[in-house]
């Protein structure tokens, strides 16, 4: 018990940079009956957001639940059915508090645990190494949780039984999918969900899918990015296959996102980075809420790697608090250094419906140049967002586009020439009709706009 004792005060102290609770937890120990340890009750105390039972060797948190903590509205609720809310109480308890149970603390210090326990190493970095006043932490905290949540899709894909186009040709109520029910997964792609969604989220297995099964969807997370910089479209990266249009959700449906720090599943089924997940990505103490996420911003922003482009990160986020904030322009260090900035993953339990989206985001293009907008897929992205839900869509060049191109309408004259000339174009396969025509049509005709 003294070794194990001597352990969980090291493993308190380094995880927390916390001198005062581990001083706390010190007193605890010497003060402890060790000489009378049948009562276990008086070998219990909470220290960090954990509670240290010294008798068992365990260190747990109580559990908590989604609803109490994070109070999502009734129609929120109403999304969420047992098996998301079971999981939403476990992701709620790791990100308050952190649950495990140990008989040694054999994790290695570099793994991120709980929120509470990490809010004074999060301040330690926060004014040590990035130089910032502590009293602006809370509010950058507070503009980095309301940034957009984007649910990326591929529009595209029209072949079964993967067929998102055929998913929106047929007005979901619910949509996107969950990648847990795409039909068609590859063994690997299958391997690589069930591996966190088990491990994390504590889900069973994969269904075996066949087809698009509404069924399904309320059951399985559906992966997204938080767009802390304004990004256009959901990803930077260029390669085929990865996302180019996202639904865009409201601030009500923050209660149902879980989320850490870098892609793991956002970008499938397209291509994805990952190819061996690492124990420490299954943990789930490195997953947390939009309430409680000091260990996972703390990860974010010390991931960064050149401590330069992450104060400047800093800075255009607290600007974002006050404004109403693009991408970065070409002239910042965030716009020169984007590929070393990681993504915030998002992981949103419970339905996500019509009501719950508030817009569309779509490049003109797909991601091997040719045109999107025009297109069949693009017409049956057009008519989910705006004609079956009445929201939007906002087209961009690229990702880090100053202006975009907002779409609402069937009875904009200019945009509806320029959509049936472009397509026409794409029927008929003429040659040498591409972005620049678009975009020369709606800048000569002042359709760019910020927002």
């Amino acid at each position: 018990m003294t070794h194990w004792a001597q352990a969980a005060l090291l493993w308190n102290l380094v995880e927390s940079q916390d001198i005062n609770a581990t001083r706390t937890l010190q007193q605890f120990i010497q003060d402890a009956p060790w000489d009378y340890a049948s009562d276990a009750s008086t070998f219990l105390t909470t220290v960090s957001g954990y509670t240290f039972n010294f008798v068992a060797q365990q260190v747990t948190q109580p559990n908590v639940s989604f609803v109490a903590v994070g109070q999502p509205t009734a129609a929120q609720l109403s999304r969420v059915g047992p098996t998301a809310s079971s999981a939403l109480d476990r992701m709620y308890s790791y990100a308050q508090g952190g649950s495990f149970l140990r008989r040694v603390f054999s994790s290695s210090h570099d793994t991120i645990a709980a929120s509470t326990q990490h809010q004074k190493a999060l301040k330690l970095y926060w004014t040590r190494v990035l130089q910032q006043k502590l009293a602006d932490l809370p509010t950058f905290i507070t503009a980095l949780s309301v940034s957009p949540v984007l649910l990326p899709f591929d529009a595209t894909l029209s072949q079964q039984p993967q067929s998102i186009f055929g998913l929106l040709a047929s007005s979901p109520s619910d949509f996107p999918p969950p990648l847990g029910c795409y039909p068609g997964l590859k063994s690997s792609q299958v391997d690589q969900v069930n591996t966190i969604e088990s491990n994390v989220f504590g889900l069973p297995p994969l269904p075996n899918a066949t087809q698009f099964d509404a069924s399904c969807f309320p059951n399985r997370p559906i992966y997204g990015v938080l767009d802390v910089l304004r990004l256009r479209l959901p990803f930077a990266d260029p390669r085929s296959g990865v996302p180019r249009q996202a639904a865009v959700l409201k601030r009500d449906v923050a209660p149902r996102v879980i989320l850490h720090s870098g892609a793991l599943l956002s970008p499938l089924p397209g291509p994805s980075n990952m190819t061996d997940i690492s124990m420490q990505l299954t943990d789930p103490r490195q997953y947390g809420t939009l309430g409680q996420w000091n260990h996972v911003i703390l990860q974010y922003l010390s991931s960064i790697p050149d401590n330069n482009v992450a104060i400047a990160l800093v800075s255009y986020v607290l600007s974002s608090a006050s404004l109403e904030v693009g991408p970065p322009s070409n002239s910042s260090v965030l716009f020169q250094s984007l590929p070393m900035i990681p993504i915030i993953e998002v992981a949103v339990f419970g339905s996500v419906i019509s009501s719950d989206v508030s817009f569309a985001v779509s490049s003109f293009t797909t991601s091997s140049g040719t045109l999107f907008f025009g297109s069949a897929q693009g017409t049956a992205l057009r008519n989910w967002a705006i004609k079956s839900r009445g929201g939007s869509i906002a087209w961009a060049e690229s990702v880090l586009s100053p202006l975009i191109v907002r779409d609402s309408t069937f009875s904009d004259v200019i945009f509806e020439d320029t959509w049936d000339a472009v397509a026409l174009a794409l029927q008929d396969n003429v040659q040498n009709v591409g972005l620049v025509n678009v975009t020369n049509s709606f800048d000569v005709n002042q359709k760019f706009t910020p927002s």
